[in-house]
């Protein structure tokens, strides 16, 4: 198992390896000092069913009271509606500051636990046990949590950090093909922004990916790790982690989530990375590479829409700043910039 010390805010650590949901009690007694009595699991209807029953029995087994709230499966369990439904759960549970809440499941899961466990008595503890890959290698690390409003993905929330993270790789092998592979998404961004080893690594991979998974997915947590420590909300250099997420999370909102967040993300990289060699910023050898790694874990690198629906999303994007926008752009793979530029620039930028 490895052991991934995250120094921030509220420091804590990332534990990587497999088979380590049923031990969860027993990290939970040697990680987090003072833990309550109580834990509340938010999951979701399909990993509650596979896995729900493996955390509760680790917990109880270590003196915990355990309660369970499932949301539904998908994008659209992130709303107002869903929050109140938890919190009022919360509250029937007599959840105070001392208990805590553990995420059970992807990206939706570890967003709206996040922010419920930041506004729930002003803030409790809690911890994510990420259960897909892009969850894995991203959503789970960092702290940013949030809730879609208006269909605009994660308009309203904060950055809180986890007290602890729980990486069972395990975990994967029961996901879909597809839910699998969307991860790859993310870790393609990790690779193309900011190491071009871990690119390489990704181009030479076999078929059997699940046995190089654990270093991809330690190589990715580490990224990210040293991009919080230097910039944990996001002021500078984290900007770089949105790299193709700017035209993805628009893309998300034109397709109504019929596509999902690694294959907007895929999309969105080389639509701003084509852009970006028309401005003579990127290589087309870079854009074409890219293209080609995309195109090896069965994900798209383009689809058809209306650029100028894309921009009237873009226009409620979390990266813009008055008039003005900050994105990222790869000059090279390995290498990439934040710029920043007029909306209207920006929007030029989108047409060329």
């Amino acid at each position: 198992m490895e052991d991934i010390f995250v120094s921030s805010t509220n420091s804590y650590n990332i534990l990587v390896g497999e088979n380590l949901l049923k031990k969860t009690g027993y990290f939970i007694k040697q990680n987090i000092n003072n833990a309550g009595f109580n834990i509340v699991i938010i999951t979701d209807s399909l990993v509650c069913k596979i896995y729900g029953g493996v955390l509760k029995k680790s917990l109880m087994e270590f003196g915990f009271s355990v309660f369970m709230f499932a949301v539904p499966n998908k994008e659209s369990s992130k709303n107002f509606s869903c929050l109140l439904e938890i919190y009022n759960f919360l509250v029937k549970c007599g959840i105070t500051k001392k208990d805590i809440i553990i995420a059970l499941g992807g990206g939706v899961v570890c967003d709206i636990s996040g922010f419920v466990a930041c506004t729930y008595l002003r803030g409790i503890r809690y911890i994510n046990i990420p259960t897909t890959l892009l969850s894995q290698v991203d959503a789970s690390i960092g702290g940013k949590n949030g809730v879609n409003f208006g269909n605009y993905k994660n308009l309203i929330g904060t950055i809180y950090s986890p007290s602890l993270i729980i990486c069972d790789i395990f975990l994967l092998k029961t996901l879909k093909e597809k839910v699998f592979l969307s991860g790859f998404g993310e870790v393609i961004k990790y690779a193309v922004t900011f190491s071009k080893e871990l690119f390489n690594i990704l181009c030479e991979q076999n078929k059997n990916i699940y046995s190089h998974l654990k270093d991809i997915i330690i190589r990715c947590i580490k990224i990210k790790k040293n991009v919080i420590q230097i910039d944990e909300f996001e002021k500078n250099i984290r900007t770089k982690l949105n790299f193709g997420h700017t035209i993805g999370h628009a893309l998300e909102r034109y397709f109504n989530n019929s596509i999902s967040h690694g294959e907007a993300v895929c999309v969105g990289m080389c639509y701003i990375t084509e852009k970006s060699v028309k401005a003579g910023i990127t290589s087309l050898y870079s854009f074409l590479k890219l293209k080609n790694l995309i195109k090896k874990y069965n994900l798209p690198t383009a689809l058809k829409f209306n650029v100028e629906d894309i921009f009237k999303s873009v226009l409620k994007d979390k990266k813009i700043f008055g008039n003005v926008i900050r994105i990222c752009v790869v000059k090279k793979i390995g290498h990439s910039v934040i710029l920043t530029m007029p909306i209207l620039k920006f929007r030029k930028f989108l047409n060329m």
